[in-house]
């Protein structure tokens, strides 16, 4: 079985796509099964204050807030065990719809509570109690609203991307196959209209290649069965002027 043939060459260059675009799903459909991407950046950051402000204690409250709520559109406060706002790292009033975060839909991530609200301005809060110098306290953090992509719209248009990618792939192969019989069109053109001379480069050994020497062969052929044609006239003429000449 000689591999480079032509119908392999197509074969392996088709499976190899299939392969790559295969993978890319697989990585895109795993992503999208963990993809949701607020209620993992809530939890996490919630942890991580949790985590500062229990070894700071309460002298290092209002600049852990301050520090925290410099990215994103995150709002930070902590309340004491009577409800009473003690620090936050934003000025105004509190999101309204976290007087009663309890009328929505939650879920725990380890000891943070997550509710998402998608109301108002805000799209989650998250709650977790927090011990600060050894005072209970809770602190909440508030997400602010914004347009969501659900795992299914990351996965769609993760879809599309690879779509894409396999279209590209798709072309740039048949773009390779197909060079050679571009370049022998070319030539048969160029032939059509008197260039006799023309040949074509044949450095492959597939079917492709085999064509091109044909087509080398053909048309050296015709070249000289046409010269010879033309210096046979040229003879028979001069023969045929002679002739009556004398």
């Amino acid at each position: 079985m000689r591999l480079n043939r032509l119908r392999y060459k197509i074969f392996f260059s088709f499976t190899a796509i299939l392969l790559i675009l295969g993978g890319l799903v697989l990585t895109l459909f795993r992503s999208s099964q963990y993809y949701d991407p607020t209620f993992q950046y809530m939890a996490k950051n919630a942890m991580l204050i949790q985590l500062i402000l229990e070894e700071g204690g309460r002298d290092s409250l209002q600049k852990a807030l301050d520090i925290s709520g410099d990215y994103g559109r995150t709002r930070i406060w902590v309340t004491d065990n009577n409800g009473n706002v003690i620090a936050r790292s934003f000025t105004g009033a509190l999101p309204a719809e976290a007087a009663n975060p309890d009328a929505y839909p939650s879920r725990e991530v380890g000891n943070v509570r997550i509710h998402q609200v998608q109301a108002g301005d805000t799209e989650v809060i998250a709650i977790t109690p927090v011990s600060l110098s050894g005072q209970p306290a809770t602190l909440f953090l508030s997400n602010q609203l914004r347009a969501k992509e659900t795992p299914e719209q990351f996965f769609l248009r993760g879809l599309a991307s690879v779509l894409l990618a396999g279209l590209v792939l798709v072309f740039l192969v048949t773009w390779f196959i197909s060079r050679p019989l571009r370049k022998v069109r070319k030539a048969v053109t160029a032939m059509a209209g008197g260039q006799l001379s023309v040949r074509v480069k044949a450095d492959s050994a597939d079917e492709l290649g085999e064509l091109s020497r044909a087509f080398n062969q053909m048309a050296e052929s015709l070249e000289r069965m046409i010269r010879g044609s033309c210096e046979l006239l040229e003879h028979f003429t001069f023969y045929f002027m002679y002739s009556h000449m004398i």
